[in-house]
């Protein structure tokens, strides 16, 4: 998915103006924050770490100038087991992970992999500087694990008055996951067959024939793009 797809995808799940989402996207992109390089049909594909960034953005700041320092900042927050509470799923949650590396495991994840039974709920709460998950049964908490005298003074400044937080259900979020697996099935294999897994050639096969298939497209995919879970 190029970056065009990518910008309507984003706007058309969370339901923000395309035009304010590539607003948002040239100032990460100017920043080494997206996927970027040359045009047309030899534009690079964007991945899951794209999405994270993007989602990040949109949900900590509605200011687009502000976007890369957001971004900056909260990608780089870490669980916090001890404010955290619940059995988290360890698909998204094992080793302690940053708040980027759950929502590229999230964005990248094949929906057969149950990584949305758990019905996750993503919300930034602007004025105490922290993100959580809440799922069924469970709440992850991410903050910044360590600040300098001079930002936890002004993180001090921004926490009273209007309470400012945003958050995506898991419905919008699995619809941007959804469909950035779909598209990764695009094209041919290397004998020409069609990756896609709807396509009429792949939707007649059954059983073992369905199954030895399916693995072999996800094969070739995987070794065609070795950087889809990058950040992860």
């Amino acid at each position: 998915m190029q970056s065009g797809s990518f910008i309507k995808l984003i706007a058309d799940a969370y339901k923000v103006e395309e035009k304010t989402v590539i607003v948002y996207a040239r100032f990460l992109r100017e920043a080494g924050l997206l996927t970027s390089g040359a045009r047309g049909v030899n534009a690079p594909h964007m991945r899951p770490l794209d999405a994270a960034r993007m989602t990040i953005a949109l949900l900590a700041t509605d200011k687009p100038s502000q976007a890369v320092a957001a971004v900056s900042r909260y990608r780089a927050m870490t669980l916090r087991l001890k404010e955290s509470n619940g059995e988290l799923p360890p698909m998204l949650f094992h080793d302690n992970p940053t708040l980027e590396q759950v929502l590229v495991r999230l964005f990248g994840t094949d929906l057969d992999d149950g990584a949305f039974d758990c019905a996750p709920y993503f919300e930034i709460r602007e004025n105490d500087k922290t993100a959580v998950f809440e799922m069924t049964g469970a709440l992850a908490k991410f903050r910044t694990a360590s600040r300098p005298t001079e930002m936890a003074a002004q993180d001090r400044r921004e926490m009273f008055g209007i309470r400012r937080s945003r958050g995506l259900a898991s419905a919008e979020l699995m619809i941007v996951a959804g469909e950035m697996w779909a598209d990764r099935f695009s094209g041919c294999d290397g004998d020409g067959h069609p990756l896609d897994l709807t396509h009429p050639w792949n939707e007649e096969l059954r059983g073992a024939d369905r199954r030895k298939r399916y693995d072999e497209i996800c094969a070739f995919v995987r070794a065609r793009d070795p950087d889809w879970m990058k950040g992860a």
